[in-house]
């Protein structure tokens, strides 16, 4: 399970839902799996963990592969914006 914040203008307010990703930890590619019903554009952000931002994909459905070959060796975080939520997981390379 994975937290989510959605800021309504007043308070944030957390959900829990499905987000996998796998292998997990790997060194070229990682497959992001959303356990949601819904079929819609989303934006997949990898951040360093200093908040950089070092990469944005658009997907659309609840499935798709990232590549992190490029990507040093470490660990970093990945959000997926879903209107008006975003999820967030660590994964480690």
């Amino acid at each position: 399970m994975i937290a989510l914040f959605k800021n309504n203008g007043y308070n944030i307010k957390v959900y829990q839902t499905k987000l996998r990703l796998f292998p997990n930890p790997s060194s070229d590619y990682v497959n992001v799996l959303l356990e949601s019903g819904e079929y819609q554009t989303r934006r997949l952000t990898i951040y360093g963990l200093s908040g950089t931002i070092l990469t944005t994909v658009e997907f659309y459905g609840s499935q798709t592969t990232i590549d992190i070959s490029n990507l040093p060796p470490g660990i970093y975080i990945v959000g997926i914006e879903e209107e008006p939520m975003l999820k967030l997981k660590l994964i480690i390379q």
